[in-house]
């Protein structure tokens, strides 16, 4: 787990994010984060919202059953346009692929927009 990240300049991510389990990162690491290309992963994070300057996520959005926090966060962004791919609650084991993407046992839209 990662003990300290804080990246108060960081804007912009052109692939995708994944933060997956970490309890010590949340989206007051990221204040002036607006764009990030790829999927999203934070299941299990710190996070209790998307980060207030997020303008753009180009992929999908992977999140936990809770905070509700994150849940309304995310359904909010996602009919304000800000998220173009589909947000899912996840569940379960989790593997980590060679390639780099993620899967998680349990995986179900959060819902149609």
């Amino acid at each position: 787990m990662l003990e300290n990240l804080h990246a108060p300049k960081l804007e912009r991510i052109e692939g995708s994010l994944s933060l997956l389990g970490q309890k010590n990162v949340s989206q007051e690491n990221f204040p002036e984060l607006k764009f990030i290309g790829g999927d999203v992963h934070l299941a299990l994070s710190g996070f209790t919202k998307l980060p207030d300057s997020i303008e753009h996520i180009g992929g999908d959005v992977y999140i936990a059953v809770q905070p509700q926090s994150l849940i309304d966060s995310c359904i909010e962004n996602k009919e304000k346009g800000v998220i173009k791919g589909i947000v899912f609650l996840v569940g379960g084991s989790v593997k980590f692929c060679e390639d780099g993407t993620v899967e998680y046992e349990e995986i179900v839209p959060l819902k149609s927009f």
